[in-house]
């Protein structure tokens, strides 16, 4: 029987998935000047699918879920304002426009999972079944509008469900990359890949870094939105 020793804490896989998350930022902000390889965005599409899972991970263990869900949307809606704000204050010539707010993707996530075991918790009380089961079916039209839309909230939904089974939970990644990109002419296949990292994750923590990955994402978001104004007004 072969053993696959497992190297990468959650902690680890989220610095992965946030340096492969840059490569593909640079990639979106700068593709104009003909500069930007095609392989950052190639790498970059690992990024999103890791943060998926790792969020399936720590929702699970998670001690208290409504705060978890509250600091979600509170940084969905300070994103959303950034991202108005600078493209209102810095617009940039070509008429780009920001379309990236992970914060969505994860909260709508999150909120699924926490619906359907609700659901599942209070199956024989009508009011909480109700309750719970007209939010689930509220949530399902906002994930189109998520980024990369409904795809990576149903993602989400599966890994948590097979969470107790790493190689069953592989292969139902790899099962549902195939089957939604396998004819796609984009590189959005290339996500497969990180299938990877999700078998080699030792199912520890690991270090805290707990709120870096909330100021991280908005500041190089507009970090990088204002060097490319900068640079396309030259």
């Amino acid at each position: 029987m072969i053993t696959i020793k497992k190297y990468f804490t959650t902690t680890q896989l989220k610095m992965i998935a946030l340096a492969l998350m840059f490569l593909d930022h640079i990639y979106e902000f700068f593709a104009y000047t003909g500069s930007a390889p095609v392989l950052l965005t190639m790498l970059g599409r690992l990024s999103l699918p890791l943060f998926i899972f790792c969020t399936a991970e720590g929702f699970y263990y998670t001690h208290d879920r409504k705060k978890y869900i509250l600091r979600l949307f509170a940084f969905y809606l300070l994103m959303e304002a950034l991202r108005y704000y600078l493209m209102f204050a810095f617009p940039r010539p070509d008429g780009f426009v920001i379309q990236n707010n992970i914060f969505g993707s994860i909260l709508l996530t999150v909120l699924s999972v926490y619906c359907i075991d609700q659901i599942k918790a209070h199956k024989k009380e009508i009011r909480h079944l109700l309750s719970y089961s007209i939010l689930l079916i509220t949530i399902i039209p906002l994930t189109l509008f998520a980024e990369g839309g409904w795809f990576y909230i149903f993602l989400g939904i599966m890994l948590y469900y097979t969470r107790q089974s790493r190689p069953a939970q592989a292969a139902c990644f790899v099962a549902l990359c195939l089957m939604v990109w396998a004819n796609d002419e984009s590189i959005r296949w290339m996500m497969t890949f990180a299938v990877f990292f999700i078998i080699l994750y030792n199912g520890k923590k690991g270090e805290g870094y707990k709120y870096f990955f909330y100021i991280f994402y908005p500041a190089h978001i507009a970090l990088l939105y204002v060097l490319s104004v900068m640079l396309y007004a030259r």
